[in-house]
This record gives C-alpha cells, sequence and structure tokens, in this order.
C-alpha cells in the first residue's frame, strides 16, 4: 500500500523531520534551472527525453545535468550539517 504525503511525514521522528526541512530548505537554494529538472523528474515524473525536449538538450546532456543538480544538492546538505549551520 502506498502512503500519502501527509501519513509519511506522521511517522518521521525529530531527527527525520529535521533532515527533511534541510533538503526541502536546500532544494529551494538551488538555481531555477536545477529545481525544475528535479521537479519535472521526481515530482511529475517526466520522462529524460520530455525534460531534454524542454530544455532544448540531448537526452544524455538532461541525464549528466540532472547528476550534477542531484550532487550539488547533495553537497550543499552535507557542507550545511558538517558546518552546523542551522
Amino acid at each position: 500500500e502506498c502512503l500519502g504525503h501527509r501519513e509519511v511525514v506522521g511517522q518521521l521522528d525529530d531527527a527525520e523531520m529535521g533532515y527533511l526541512e534541510l533538503v526541502k530548505e536546500e532544494y529551494e537554494r538551488l538555481g531555477d534551472p536545477c529545481r525544475e529538472l528535479l521537479n519535472r523528474f521526481y515530482f511529475k515524473k517526466e520522462s529524460m527525453r520530455e525534460i531534454a525536449a524542454h530544455f532544448s538538450w540531448t537526452e544524455a546532456s538532461a541525464k549528466n545535468n540532472k547528476y550534477r543538480c542531484l550532487q550539488r544538492l547533495r553537497n550543499m546538505i552535507i557542507n550545511k550539517k558538517e558546518n552546523g549551520i542551522p
């Protein structure tokens, strides 16, 4: 059975909720192209082909850009956690 967003969030402990908030904050700090690319792929479930067409990229470029955007987001989260910045 697939749980909805509210059910999943209701089952998280304080540490998990804190991490989720950190991810959301850093996601908002990503540049518009990265946010849009990740949103289209993960939330709108668009294919790499559709995303590539939207941005006028090749499919390979879309995949590379998605990877770079995820790495950037990961690094932002890691840096914030390591530096203890609220």
